[in-house]
């Protein structure tokens, strides 16, 4: 009775401190992520509590720079601008895997050309505890004398890119570090006009070409079009438009050359500088788009574009004249022309307005007008686009065939799992089946993929869901995003069983091992601690958990060195020789207790396993038993994880999903109530 009032207590601590925790997290998150920027102290860069020091030649010295929003420090020779410093976190924030920014110092020259890239800070745990933070810093400072305008390709090389090495087993913190500097460069470069605003653009346009009439192009959403009727200027019905206005972004050769023609289009395309783009603009009707009023030196004020807060007008020397428009079956024009934009912050890829100021005379005096507004959005057509694809796009991408195979191998397991009732009947087919699987898991989730789940991907869940992060950090690392996707679903309906006992690589291991051990030794027993040892031991994984869990609300750092409980970064990600002599001793001893205890990792230690077990205590489809096996102990016998109690019935989170208790009870040589008929008549089958 008094350990059971003992148990109760410590269920209850349990609970009261994971609730407590939970109600923690908003206010011990924003209080632990403390900004750094970057100023000038003492002639020098400084970011406390960071070293952003970079040594000044004879007659330079750093002064802090704003645009907008945009906080830099610039190298100075006299009056003279050389270089450009920043501090990524200062300019964007770009969740890593940690769920915290990668810091970085870019120092830029007039050029675009990187002169400085500097590892400042993170919070990456594959880098806290494994893989050495060396491999991080060579990565960044690859960049340095590569310009801005580049295209880098992390990974596999490509045409056209620059490509750099991915950090073997830490993909995601690779990517996330190219994205944050480069972009936060970028940004900087277009600010200081070193970089057109179109460089931020996320779309591209493609080279495609193909002969177009007119209303091909027009149906396609090339050529926008406003028309304005006599009625809407209050004037008298008529036939005739007040004005048919039609306009098209000439740049793209689908467009430009159907409606120039090749000989004005090549001119047009010599004529234009870098960053500059060209519109043609033709009208119709008893209204001109030019303006009577216009002269030399002057503005073209009845119409200018906006898109966003920028707006685009057109003077003199913007104009060049257009004799005809070469599309077939193009509509006659009274008045039309090229007019040039110059503006750099123009993005023929994003949205914007045409907008037109219409005057009329109202015949109360001489001069007297009304006036009016009208407008018309316009998209480029996406189909002359090349959308520039997110970094998770990127990913996925390059992986799609991977994926596919990931996802092809749950998909496996999950129809076993769905006909596990026939598939248990043949016991011959059950174990080959599992065999299979924990073989495929160890050498493809673990040794290839490298996406063994982690209690550490608990942490960060738990963080983006509080602190409404950024989710796309969470799908840059498909395996693991994919996994854990597939590990909730089954872990609904199954229990940690389908996981945990048939796809976990390091749970696959143990299992493996020992059976080897079983097959080779004449000593054919799991080892198992006494009743009243393992009484404790089945608690000491939800306390790890909630210690773990616990301590990643003050220091997430911490928590993820903690998490080394865990061996799996000693096994797949830094691997068991890399180690120091402390990994490399634990892990050599989990690997002898799994050879003495069957999954005694997984059984006694697991924090995953326990985060896993907490879902798993009411899954949608148990294992069938039948009354008669609250008195029969022929499955408990047989059953590694000792997850059948005394009464015959299957604790779920502690099940590994075996299936060996569900072919004993169809065994006509081993089920009592199917060997003896009065023992079947006697009990109500349960299934």
């Amino acid at each position: 009775m008094k350990e059971k009032k003992r148990l109760f207590k410590y269920l209850l601590f349990c609970m009261t401190t994971l609730w407590v925790s939970l109600l923690l997290v908003p206010a011990v998150s924003l209080a632990m992520d403390v900004p750094t920027s970057l100023r000038v102290q003492d002639g020098q860069l400084s970011c406390p509590p960071y070293d952003c020091s970079v040594p000044l030649q004879e007659g330079q010295r750093w002064q802090m720079r704003s645009e907008g929003e945009l906080s830099m420090a610039q190298r100075m020779a006299d009056k003279t601008p050389l270089t450009t410093a920043l501090l990524s976190s200062d300019i964007i924030d770009i969740p890593a895997y940690s769920g915290k920014p990668i810091r970085i110092l870019i120092e830029i020259d007039n050029e675009g050309f990187i002169q400085t890239s500097r590892l400042i800070s993170h919070a990456e745990p594959i880098l806290l505890v494994g893989i050495p933070e060396t491999k991080l810093i060579d990565f960044i400072e690859f960049y340095e004398g590569k310009n801005i305008r580049d295209k880098v390709k992390v990974g596999d090389p490509e045409p056209g890119y620059v490509n750099v090495d991915m950090i073997t087993g830490a993909t995601v913190t690779a990517l996330v570090a190219d994205q944050t500097l480069l972009t936060a460069a970028r940004q900087v470069a277009v600010a200081l006009e070193i970089l057109e605003g179109s460089a931020l653009t996320e779309a591209e346009l493609t080279d495609a070409y193909e002969p177009k009439s007119w209303q091909a192009l027009l149906d396609m959403g090339a050529i926008g079009n406003l028309y304005i009727s006599q009625q809407e200027m209050g004037l008298p019905p008529s036939d005739e438009p007040w004005l048919d206005l039609y306009w098209a972004d000439l740049v793209h050769p689908m467009i430009g050359r159907n409606l120039l023609g090749d000989s004005t289009y090549n001119w047009l395309m010599g004529k234009l500088k870098p960053g500059e783009s060209a519109l043609m603009i033709a009208g119709r009707g008893s209204s001109s788009f030019k303006g009577s009023g216009f002269v030399r030196g002057g503005i073209y004020d009845r119409f200018h574009l906006e898109q966003g807060l920028n707006s685009f007008s057109f003077h003199d020397l913007d104009y060049e004249n257009l004799y005809s428009v070469e599309a077939e079956d193009a509509p006659k024009f009274k008045e039309k022309g090229i007019f040039i934009v110059r503006d750099g912050n123009y993005d023929r890829t994003n949205a914007w307005d045409m907008v037109f100021l219409a005057s009329r005379l109202t015949g109360e005096t001489a001069l007297s007008k009304e006036f009016q507004t009208f407008r018309h959005e316009f998209q480029f057509p996406d189909e002359l686009m090349l959308r520039r694809m997110s970094l998770v796009e990127q990913v996925w991408r390059d992986k799609s065939l991977s994926i596919a195979g990931y996802i092809a191998l749950w998909l496996f397991v999950i129809s076993v799992f769905s006909f596990r009732k026939k598939i248990a009947d043949n016991k011959k087919l059950l174990n080959a089946l599992h065999n299979s699987v924990l073989v495929t898991s160890i050498l493809v989730l673990g040794f290839y993929f490298r996406s063994q789940p982690s209690v550490v991907n608990v942490f960060t869940i738990f963080d983006l869901i509080f602190r409404n992060g950024n989710w796309s950090t969470f799908f840059t690392d498909p395996y693991l995003s994919t996994g854990w996707i597939l590990i909730f679903i089954t872990t609904l309906i199954w229990g940690r069983s389908l996981f945990c006992g048939w796809l976990c690589p390091y749970g696959a291991i143990q299992e493996l091992l020992f059976k080897v051990r079983i097959a080779i030794t004449p000593f054919r027993k799991s080892i198992e601690p006494p009743d009243h040892v393992m009484k404790w031991l089945r608690p000491m994984r939800y306390v790890i958990f909630l210690v773990l869990f616990s301590t990643a609300l003050f220091s997430i750092g911490l928590a993820e060195k903690m998490a080394e409980i865990e061996p799996f970064k000693t096994t797949w990600n830094v691997g068991v020789f890399n180690r120091s002599a402390g990994f490399v001793a634990y892990w050599w001893l989990l690997i002898v207790l799994g050879l003495l205890t069957e999954r005694f990792f997984c059984r006694f230690l697991c924090p995953l396993g326990a985060s896993l077990a907490l879902f798993s205590r009411f899954p949608m489809l148990r294992i069938p038993r039948r009354n008669f096996c609250n008195q029969c102990q022929v499955c408990a016998k047989g059953c590694g994880p000792k997850a059948i109690d005394k009464k015959g019935q299957i604790d779920p989170a502690e099940c590994l999903g075996c299936l060996e208790c569900m072919n004993s009870m169809q065994d006509p040589k081993r089920c009592p109530p199917l060997i003896k008929q009065e023992i079947w008549d006697k009990y109500e089958v349960h299934e």
